[in-house]
């Protein structure tokens, strides 16, 4: 039996341009602002290193046990202003395994016919499947939503 990987896609239109989206997954400031990062070391150019650290959640989900953890890889593409990708990527939970290897694609455009300085963001899975699922939102700069 052949085992097909999963995959997500999200997409969100922000509000922000695209130079300061890309920075919010590389500054600590930003990441711990909309992604409660306790801990990060990210360096946007090829090869650097891309790690973020949670706090461990009392809450238990009950497949994947405490949320939290470590999200660790390698940024193997970084282009100013239109994106970048993390490969050889893998979830380290507070319990149990590491889930991975995996690989976050992100990657960002202007949106021509917003009123402002809007972006739109798609981060998918590089193991991406037909049928993955896909998920849209819209996001306005400094509110993003919360993940605890």
């Amino acid at each position: 039996m052949s085992r097909v990987a999963a995959g997500l896609d999200v997409a969100i239109i922000i509000d922000a341009p695209p130079g300061r989206v890309l920075k919010a997954f590389f500054e600590h400031e930003a990441l711990s602002a909309w992604w409660q990062v306790a801990h990060s070391v990210t360096t946007p150019r090829a090869l650097g290193p891309y790690a973020v650290e949670w706090v461990p959640t009392d809450f238990r989900d009950e497949i994947l046990g405490r949320l939290g953890g470590v999200f660790r890889g390698t940024v193997v593409k970084c282009l100013v202003g239109e994106g970048f990708v993390v490969a050889d990527a893998f979830w380290l939970p507070p319990d149990g395994e590491p889930i991975g290897p995996m690989a976050l694609d992100v990657w960002l455009r202007a949106e021509p016919d917003a009123p402002h300085a809007c972006t739109s963001c798609r981060a998918a899975s590089k193991r991406r499947r037909a049928g993955a699922a896909t998920t849209k939102s819209s996001v306005s700069a400094g509110r993003a939503p919360s993940h605890r």
